[in-house]
């Protein structure tokens, strides 16, 4: 759109550096890990989040997404397709340096599999990074509870003798 001479649009960035070095930015790393591998139908969850590699000055933004409960693959959690499966929580918060942050804990109230994902976003002083779901430390399987069965005999009946 700027075709006359003199034109200008101060929103756009063409890229140029002025004034030195472009500064270099910092890669943050994810690990991450759910507080359980299985559970029954109430099991209260969250996820442990560790950032690393943040100057202490870096503030970053990180949000975290739990989806669920999708139906297992042949059994097991290992092969489902994460991106169709509902969002059952999410959230975010500040971190400033590298550090540690627990979720807030999610009661899990279906039976079948639930994963975390985590990004954290850019900023002028780091790069964006993500950690994908579906990883085995973030995936949780949830089966029904199952009530104590009690065996009373052939009648069916209890009986007392004395």
């Amino acid at each position: 759109d700027l075709v006359n001479d003199g034109d200008r649009d101060p929103t756009l960035d063409f890229g140029f550096w002025q004034g030195g070095p472009p500064p270099v930015l910092n890669q943050p790393e994810i690990r991450t890990m759910a507080s359980t591998n299985t559970g029954s139908i109430g099991l209260k969850l969250r996820d442990k989040i560790w950032v690393s590699g943040l100057e202490p000055t870096d503030r970053v933004r990180v949000s975290w997404t739990l989806r669920g409960a999708a139906r297992p693959v042949n059994g097991s959690c290992e092969d489902v397709k994460w991106k169709k499966a509902p969002i059952r929580a999410e959230g975010a918060f500040t971190m400033t340096g590298s550090g540690i942050h627990s979720t807030r804990r999610v009661t899990l109230h279906r039976v079948g599999c639930y994963t975390y994902s985590v990004e954290i976003a850019a900023t002028s002083t780091t790069l964006a990074a993500s950690h994908l779901p579906g990883h085995p430390a973030e995936t949780v399987r949830v089966q029904a509870k199952v009530s104590p069965a009690v065996n009373t005999g052939g009648s069916g009946w209890l009986t007392e003798r004395r």
